[in-house]
């Protein structure tokens, strides 16, 4: 039987030991989109980021919350990551982006005006999803007023019923947007704002950094082994790694 001091010394290995390995379960905190992420298991995000920390033998801890709520856990330390999010200096970000996106305005010719480039936004009162705009590059973001709201659908329906001058989302979501609403796209215009890398973010702590390292590691073996591409071939999706 050992003694109470080698025993002490045993479990005080055993900690250490587990603790340099570093975590070995990341939750992630993300909304449900439509070929990115579905609850089923499929989408692209889904596919590269299971596959990224299965090479590095970490189980991904998937929660399906709002956009919003989905910041508010990584930044209380209830989740580990979450995104794709634009570039920021505010957390860690993966060395490599999970996304290449258009982000756009959509509008009522008739009730808008002319477009002359981002800066018809100015005086123009907008919609987007919660938390969308947070981290838009401030190029483009010192042109948006508006509001948030909980839907997209909720949002594009406004601009139609002209209680909004425009909608502002990426390219690709705004026609998914546009498939789950009963009006005529038509109607609309939409211009192309930017075109951005969106980065899965991590917690801004030790663990983040750790989690943020062993991502990193997992996508480059995905990159080295010919991996990554297929996915996105897969998607129908734009390649992001230059």
């Amino acid at each position: 039987m050992l003694k109470p001091l080698a025993l002490l010394i045993l479990t005080s290995l055993f900690s250490h030991l587990a603790y340099a390995e570093g975590p070995q379960r990341v939750t992630w905190a993300t909304p449900e989109w439509e070929g990115s992420v579905e609850k089923d298991g499929t989408g692209l995000y889904n596919e590269v980021i299971f596959a990224a920390f299965k090479h590095v033998n970490i189980e991904v801890n998937q929660i399906i919350v709002p956009w919003k709520r989905a910041e508010l856990m990584v930044q209380d330390g209830h989740a580990d990551m979450y995104g794709g999010l634009d570039p920021t200096d505010e957390y860690p970000q993966a060395l490599y982006p999970i996304s290449v996106i258009t982000e756009a305005v959509t509008f009522l010719p008739e009730h808008f005006g002319e477009w002359k480039g981002v800066t018809s936004l100015e005086g123009k009162n907008g919609v987007w999803i919660r938390g969308y705009t947070d981290y838009i590059d401030d190029k483009v973001k010192q042109y948006l007023q508006g509001e948030d709201l909980n839907s997209r659908e909720s949002a594009l329906s406004k601009v139609y019923l002209k209680r909004a001058d425009y909608y502002f989302d990426n390219l690709r979501q705004t026609n998914i947007t546009f498939s789950n609403i009963l009006v005529d796209k038509t109607q609309f215009r939409t211009e192309p704002v930017t075109r951005v890398f969106l980065y899965m973010t991590f917690a801004k702590n030790e663990r983040g950094e750790y989690l943020r390292e062993k991502y990193n590691e997992g996508v480059a073996y995905l990159i080295e082994t010919h991996q990554l591409l297929p996915l996105y071939e897969k998607y129908g999706r734009e390649y992001p790694i230059e």
